[in-house]
């Protein structure tokens, strides 16, 4: 219960807590482990998504779905800050 607190008032994402549960386990090496085991899926998947990206530049759909993309951005955000103003009323 300590580490959870520790985790959720620290700055950053979640994944903090299962750093300081990897570290509690196993100490360092199980601290490194953890992380790179949650971290790391992710960044290989989205580092590929960027290499695709990047070597479609000058392909014609490029842009509408760049633009389709900031608006469903833009909409989660709104609809996250809805959320939070529901939540404290």
């Amino acid at each position: 219960a300590a580490l959870f607190a520790i985790a959720n008032a620290a700055p950053g994402p979640n994944v903090l807590i299962v750093t300081l549960i990897g570290w509690r386990v196993a100490g360092i090496p199980g601290a490194l482990v953890t992380t790179a085991a949650m971290i790391g899926p992710t960044s290989i998947v989205t580092y590929a998504i960027f290499h695709v990206w990047n070597r479609m530049k000058n392909a014609p759909w490029r842009p509408a779905v760049q633009s389709g993309l900031s608006a469903v951005t833009v909409g989660l955000v709104a609809a996250t800050a809805w959320i939070l103003t529901l939540a404290t009323g």
